[in-house]
């Protein structure tokens, strides 16, 4: 069954530490996601083969309206994945980001800056 991100209402960024930031789409102007790819992971603990999606590359362009998560997100360059939720938040789909060191507290892929314009912008890209 295909998923649809039609209904989206929220995306939710995903960090290491598991803090996570919930952003309204009405504040997104843009968001690209490339180069998706699928792993597959048998968990021992749970006995069932997990799928993951992680993509190459993330860019998301945050309006200033939402200023209020922007500290957060300048401060420290952790996010792990981000997360397609509907108006009930729940969960659509969920893609991860590449990480360039698993014992690395950031993300040395991401780069967060704000704008000209005073926008958040938001790169996460693989080597």
């Amino acid at each position: 069954m295909k998923k649809s991100i039609e209904n989206v209402k929220y995306i939710e960024f995903e960090m290491i530490n598991r803090d996570a930031i919930l952003i309204d789409t009405e504040h997104l102007l843009n968001l690209s996601v490339e180069n998706l790819h699928v792993s597959h992971k048998y968990d021992s603990f749970m006995q069932k083969l997990l799928e993951y999606k992680y993509c190459e590359f993330l860019y998301v362009l945050i309006s200033k309206s939402a200023k209020e998560v922007f500290p957060r997100l300048l401060k420290e360059h952790d996010i792990i994945g981000i997360s397609y939720l509907s108006v009930n938040k729940n969960l659509i789909d969920e893609i991860y980001v590449l990480w360039n060191d698993d014992e690395a507290e950031e993300n040395s892929n991401q780069i967060t800056k704000l704008n000209e314009k005073g926008n958040l912008e938001i790169t996460i890209k693989g080597d």
